[in-house]
């Protein structure tokens, strides 16, 4: 994930919140399904938000993903 989303995600969670971060360089399967369109947010659930994202769309995804 980019230090610019990484960050913006970082300042929206809250304590009981977990990121994960995901290398995709070393999978083929993520580079291909996900090339141009990283980073991304996934929820547990599937949901996905792709990069560029504002703190208002990431805030709105994790409360849709919760």
């Amino acid at each position: 994930m980019c230090e610019q989303a990484e960050q913006l995600v970082t300042n929206l969670l809250d304590t009981s919140s977990s990121l994960e971060l995901v290398d995709i360089i070393t999978d083929e399967q993520l580079i291909n399904k996900y090339q141009t369109r990283i980073p991304v947010l996934k929820s547990e659930q599937g949901l996905q938000l792709y990069w560029p994202f504002s703190a208002h769309s990431a805030r709105e995804f994790m409360t849709q993903a919760d």
